[in-house]
């Protein structure tokens, strides 16, 4: 038995069909029974960061002017999430700098020897590095992102923040390689992506232990899983499509 790779797949928020989403909680469910699976950009919202004078439409000036009240990216449901396709609800933040630099590390690991100089991502992981982080992943980080960010400008109080790209969530008797470093766009473009990704999957291959054999209810499980995904999904679409 081999680990299995997931992913990425549309945007962060991860609203795919019904199919792709029946096929997640049955990967979900063989992780549980023993399995581990390396998931790239695994499924998330996208945290609110942002001051809300930027998204509160009474705030701001120019959506004023535009007479819309728009919906928030960060309102939009995981339905992976609600339905209970994925076992925990994930948010992750942009990690790309732009006046605020943000500093990409990696701990000493085995998915990191020799390739990481004194424990930073330098220049080499130019496209390799994280795009987006984990804010909320609860354990330790492999390789993570660290940044501030001040409102209004450089003269304002900062915060310090802290994000995941690589870190293993345990669920059940198996275990979840969560990645967001920027792997698969890169395939057949930069080396250091596919040693990544070797180094990834011998770590996988290295923790999987036995797997337990799938419960007699698991079709009607998923079935009930898929249902209220649907659900979920249809609702914000009503919701999205209500917009003036």
């Amino acid at each position: 038995m081999s680990p299995v790779v997931v992913g990425p797949a549309g945007s962060g928020h991860w609203m795919p069909g019904d199919a792709w989403a029946a096929s997640l909680a049955r990967t979900v469910d063989w992780v549980r029974r023993g399995g581990v699976a390396v998931w790239f950009n695994p499924p998330s919202r996208l945290g609110n960061t942002a001051s809300t004078i930027y998204r509160d439409w009474e705030k701001n000036l120019l959506l004023r002017y535009q007479r819309t009240a728009p919906i928030c990216p960060e309102d939009q449901p995981n339905g992976l999430f609600e339905s209970g396709i994925f076992p925990v609800s994930l948010a992750h933040r942009y990690a790309q700098g732009h006046w605020i630099p943000v500093v990409h590390y990696a701990k000493p690991h085995p998915i990191f020897e020799a390739i990481v100089d004194r424990g930073f991502m330098d220049w080499p992981w130019r496209n390799v590095a994280a795009k987006t982080t984990l804010v909320n992943f609860e354990g330790p980080a492999i390789a993570g992102s660290v940044s501030w960010e001040s409102v209004h400008d450089y003269r304002a109080e900062t915060t310090a923040w802290h994000g995941v790209d690589l870190g293993i969530l345990s669920h059940g008797k198996g275990k979840m390689i969560l990645c967001t470093l920027d792997v698969v766009p890169n395939l057949d473009k930069d080396p250091l992506a596919e040693i990544v990704l070797g180094r990834l999957l011998a770590h996988a291959r290295s923790i999987l232990g036995p797997i337990d054999p799938p419960s007699s209810g698991l079709s009607a499980e998923i079935a009930s899983k898929v249902d209220a995904y649907r659900k979920s999904k249809a609702e914000w679409e009503a919701k999205v499509s209500a917009v003036p």
